[in-house]
């Protein structure tokens, strides 16, 4: 029976129901809730997140619709809002709101451009006024300063004045003045960074909110039965080869990085390696059941010597419903999946498999690990959730042969007494390791790349006095001997194949003379170097692990 006095706590009860009652149900709440002049603020929020549920989680095409025609009347609840509570429903992505964050230079470069008008400074939140003033300063010709200390003119006085366009936003002309500045790209972004402004994000326009963000061109999976929680085998299901994987074509990919930017933007949040992204390395994974998931690689001048760096974006039915970093090195996957809270609890365990398959098949990645941040060391959110326990029962194995022994004894408790659950305490002792999940059968092991990192900075300083430009030009030309096939036949690289050697010479100068490699392993370097500095990098990776005298000398520095 319905409850026509409280439809919104109906249909947060039945969100996660589905069949064909279930449905009827929902969509008679949705007509309900759509006929109300008003709703307070705290059944906005609660309607918003279940409402990101449903368009995720869709029963048939009449729901959907009904959903997604549910923005415009939160746009217009929160607008009768008093002030107050109009002011509460900010930061939380809401149709109609605003988000405001400290971003970097990088995100805002690419947000600006696709969002033009919608993201201003936040002048009252600036904490120190000083540090804009000798961030421009730095920035500008010397002349111009003369302007900036005028103490009789606020900011957004010189800002008014000094526009060349008066449509402008103020942090659209801030942006420009330092796109003009003749400093480095890093520099740029670390003298912007330094200023630590906060910016706010209008969602009033269609489509930026959190329920709005979606991958129209995604076909969609209606959910006619119970949500599949099942744990199935995770390593029979990784290995199941992928039917439909791709490389976007750069258009289709620079749509793709606005939907993964704008995702974060509506949750004030951010991803480094996102701020690099590369629209010409955009992988497409199609998996069962409404499920795609996005790995966004970065331009090249940006990639890391020896990892392959991808963000993912895991979306349902079109919905983002996750993000996180990857990294492989070796065919050893650093992972990470972030769920966004009002899509947890839902398949979960089919979603990290699923993402571990596209990791493997993509990145040839075979051996899996998080960090002992993942498992709740220095984490509350993780050690709140039982994170240990959730990767656990994926298949994940500690690290830390203390804590393996001490899981053990803990699910040995949980068997004999299924009311059982270890507390906070034991949930800190077993955070102190890293997971792996290992489909290599012990062959691979992450590359300790710190310590290869220490040992570099240890060779400039004591064997080059710390001139780091002498050490690159000296390792480039040891490089490219071992590259050059003849002394009759120039080496010819291409221009960003000239960069990734250069990210990658210093480490090879620890090692060997690469020149007295075999032939097959120099080829495989150049091959290397060519996706590295490719369109996308995703197949360095098993380039690498194929270089047998580079991957040995990588791990004996690495013991070493």
């Amino acid at each position: 029976m319905r409850n026509d006095d409280d439809p919104v706590a109906e249909l947060i009860a039945l969100s996660r129901t589905f069949g064909g009652r279930a449905a009827a149900a929902k969509k008679a709440c949705l007509r309900a809730i759509a006929r109300r002049d008003r709703l307070a603020r705290g059944a906005l929020c609660a309607l918003h997140e279940t409402l990101c549920f449903l368009r995720a989680h869709p029963d048939d095409a009449e729901l959907l619709d009904l959903v997604i025609g549910m923005a415009d009347h939160l746009r217009r609840w929160r607008e009768v809002l008093p002030p107050s509570s109009k002011a509460a429903l900010d930061d939380r992505g809401f149709p109609g709101g605003a988000n405001t964050h400290v971003w970097s230079h990088g995100m805002l470069e690419k947000l600006s451009g696709s969002l033009p008008g919608q993201l201003e400074i936040a002048w009252e939140g600036i904490e120190d006024e000083m540090l804009l003033h000798q961030a421009l300063v730095v920035t500008m010709l010397k002349g111009e300063a003369m302007g900036l200390d005028d103490t009789d003119v606020t900011w957004r006085e010189w800002m008014d004045a000094c526009k060349p366009d008066p449509g402008l936003t103020d942090l659209q002309f801030l942006l420009s003045i330092f796109r003009g500045a003749s400093l480095q790209p890093e520099q740029r972004a670390f003298i912007f960074d330094a200023c630590a402004l906060p910016v706010r994000y209008s969602l009033a326009r269609p489509g930026t909110s959190r329920l709005e963000v979606v991958d129209e061109s995604a076909p969609i999976h209606f959910q006619k039965q119970p949500i599949d929680r099942e744990r199935r085998p995770l390593r029979s299901l990784i290995l199941r080869p992928l039917r439909r994987m791709r490389l976007v074509s750069p258009r289709e990919g620079e749509r793709l990085v606005e939907l993964a930017l704008q995702t974060l933007a509506a949750r004030n949040l951010e991803i480094l390696l996102l701020t690099h992204a590369n629209a010409r390395d955009v992988w497409l994974v199609e998996a069962p059941r409404g499920l795609r998931i996005l790995l966004v690689g970065v331009v090249p001048e940006e990639r890391d010597p020896l990892n392959v760096s991808y963000t993912s974006l895991v979306l349902k039915n079109g919905v983002p419903i996750g993000y996180g970093p990857a990294s492989v090195c070796l065919g050893c996957c650093e992972m990470g999946l972030n769920l966004f809270p009002e899509y947890r609890g839902a398949g979960v365990p089919s979603i990290y498999a699923q993402l571990m398959r596209a990791l493997h098949h993509v990145l040839g990645a075979s051996y899996f690990f998080l960090t002992s941040y993942g498992m709740g060391e220095g984490n509350p959110e993780a050690l709140r959730t039982g994170a240990f326990w959730f990767y656990r029962k994926l298949g994940f194995r500690a690290t830390n042969p203390e804590v393996e022994a001490l899981a053990t004894t803990e699910e040995a408790r949980m068997r004999a007494d299924p009311a059982y659950r270890c507390g906070l305490a034991t949930l800190r002792r077993l955070s102190h390791t890293e997971a792996h999940f290992d489909l290599s059968g012990g062959r691979l092991r992450p590359l300790d790349q710190g310590t290869i990192g220490l040992r570099l900075t240890r060779h400039i300083e004591e064997r080059h006095g710390g001139d780091r430009a002498r050490v690159l030009r000296r390792s480039l030309r040891r490089a490219r001997r071992a590259l050059q096939e003849s002394p009759s036949r120039p080496l010819k690289l291409k221009a960003e194949e000239e960069l990734a050697l250069a990210h990658l010479a210093p480490i090879l100068d620890l090692l060997p003379d690469p020149a007295g490699w075999p032939r097959q392993d120099r080829r495989l370097l150049r091959r290397f170097l060519a996706a590295k500095g490719g369109r996308s990098e995703a197949a360095s990776d098993g380039l690498l692990l194929a270089n047998v005298s580079l991957t040995e000398g990588l791990r004996a520095l690495a013991r070493s």
